[in-house]
């Protein structure tokens, strides 16, 4: 499985991991060198699949910009994201909060979607 980059750049600005407590990640976001903003994700698993002719293989997934709110969230200073990113990782670490894998109907797709 393809895991999540340690330090990318998207949308002009540079993402570098700060930590990573199972499925829960925190990112500094940075222009020109300055970190100017904080953002914590769920990572979700993408089955992999075939598109067209291309074989995608399965891999870890941030949160796209239509996904904040409910899998992303970002902060303008760290200690209120180091908040976000503990408490989730509690519920992700507890029993309300599981990976649940969803058949998509009669297409052979897999999905997944948190519970």
């Amino acid at each position: 499985m393809k895991q999540i980059e340690k330090s990318f750049k998207k949308n002009g600005y540079e993402y570098k991991l700060i930590a990573r407590t199972g499925m829960v990640v925190l990112y500094s976001m940075a222009m020109d060198g300055n970190v100017i903003a904080y953002e914590v994700h769920k990572v979700r698993i993408m089955p992999g699949c075939k598109v067209f002719n291309s074989i995608v293989v399965e891999h870890e997934k941030l949160a796209g910009n239509e996904d904040f709110g409910r899998y992303g969230w970002s902060y303008q200073h760290k200690k209120n994201a180091m908040t976000k990113y503990k408490e989730i990782g509690g519920k992700l670490n507890g029993n309300s909060w599981k990976n649940r894998r969803i058949q998509g109907k009669n297409t052979g797709n897999d999905k997944w979607r948190w519970r």
